[in-house]
């Protein structure tokens, strides 16, 4: 009996590389098309500036101002521009508040537009619709500048990278010891410091306990025994030392060692008097 024929394994599939397709959109967001903005309006500022100077210069006249003074009216007014414009911009680029100069832009830019419309109204024989429809467009000179300025604040500057807060250093206005969230941290339990005795211990004399206290509890935890005493004793009757500094010595407190003070010095009186008698 014949095998049946087995049919042949089929080829390898070969791995097959796409290449990605190029988009043929432009990419708005890149330095080019960005510096591209931030010239034409410059080019902007510069061609409002020149159209505008007849009719400011006319409104200077017309305020009585003596010889060359006129042409003050509109380095005033498109320089004060310029200035606080520029401010605006540095301002939102340092993430701090522009309320101000954003608010000195739109009263000049009003006030350029105002007396850019009057002179041609001024200037017109007789009002006709023609004369609103160029006096309108004089005062739209100064208003397309402010409009691309205040665009060119969110599209060429950048905002001010955050500060972060130092790792030990608390925020202006949060309390030490607090979380800065409402709640407080509880203080770490502190170990209150025991000076030990220089001299032999002794069998009957019960040894200083180191006890663990927290912020509130006083320094003054350690009972005062004999040992203790003996160390202070001749010192504080003597007036080497006083009794609160003796008392912060051996970490007990003033008034238990003025007791023991006061009951020593009856006792050695009690012995010159008996020794006397």
């Amino acid at each position: 009996m014949s095998k049946p024929a087995t049919e042949p394994a089929p080829a390898a599939a070969h791995a097959v590389t796409v290449a990605p397709r190029r988009s043929s959109q432009v990419e708005a967001d890149t330095r080019p098309i960005v510096m591209t903005a931030v010239a034409f309006t410059g080019l902007l500022a510069v061609a409002s500036f020149a159209a505008g100077v007849p009719g400011l210069y006319a409104m200077g006249q017309l305020a009585l101002l003596p010889g060359v003074m006129p042409a003050l009216v509109p380095v005033l007014l498109d320089g004060g521009l310029v200035v606080f414009s520029l401010s605006a911009l540095v301002l939102r680029g340092r993430n701090q508040g522009n309320k101000f100069p954003w608010t000195a832009v739109a009263v000049l830019t009003a006030a350029s537009m105002a007396l850019q419309a009057a002179h041609v109204v001024l200037d017109a024989a007789t009002i006709t619709a023609e004369t609103y429809v160029g006096a309108g467009l004089a005062a739209s000179f100064p208003a397309i500048v402010f409009a691309a300025t205040h665009a060119l604040q969110t599209l060429a500057i950048a905002d001010a990278p955050k500060r972060k807060i130092r790792p030990g250093r608390r925020k202006k206005g949060v309390p030490v010891g607090s979380t800065g969230k409402g709640g407080s941290k509880a203080a770490k339990p502190t170990i209150a410091p025991v000076h030990r005795a220089t001299a032999a211990p002794s069998s009957n004399v019960a040894k200083p306990v180191q006890q663990v206290t927290d912020a509130s509890t006083s320094i003054a935890t350690v009972p005062l025994t004999l040992e203790l005493f003996d160390r202070v004793k001749d010192r504080v009757l003597s007036g080497d030392i006083s009794v609160r500094g003796a008392a912060k010595e051996i970490n007990v407190s003033k008034n238990t060692l003025t007791n023991r003070i006061n009951s020593e010095k009856a006792r050695r009186a009690a012995l010159v008097e008996g020794a006397t008698s």
